[in-house]
């Protein structure tokens, strides 16, 4: 069975912890990069969380689950109705598209999404 990661910050402090139904449990400081936390083993992880505090999720302010530095890789266009609000073709294309952001695009679920003055643009993904 899987487990849910979330990375959130609480009283000041970020973490990582094991999200369940409405509780999460810290089980390491948040500012650990996110392929530390991917490398380690799924039984480490439930061992950290069987041992931890339980905190009410609704207290807590999610945060982007990938950490900086970081390289974002996304594939565009890949659904018909993407598709079509961009002017495009129902039909999948030959090839695949993909394109890069810049870590600096990143935010929690909550945070306020900042458009710099030379973006003309910007597409709410």
């Amino acid at each position: 069975m899987g487990l849910s990661f979330l990375r959130y910050r609480e009283n000041g402090q970020q973490y990582w912890g094991i999200a369940s139904n409405s509780e999460v449990r810290p089980v390491a400081d948040g500012d650990q990069p996110t392929a530390t936390i991917l490398q380690k083993p799924l039984n480490e992880w439930k061992e950290r969380a069987t041992d931890s505090p339980v905190t009410d999720i609704r207290r807590v302010t999610p945060l982007s689950p990938i950490t900086r530095p970081s390289r974002l890789y996304c594939q565009g266009v890949n659904y018909s109705t993407h598709r079509r609000e961009a002017g495009l073709g129902p039909n999948r294309p030959a090839l695949n598209t993909f394109f890069t952001k810049a870590d600096s695009s990143l935010s929690g679920a909550y945070d306020p999404v900042v458009k710099p003055p030379s973006v003309e643009l910007l597409d709410y993904e």
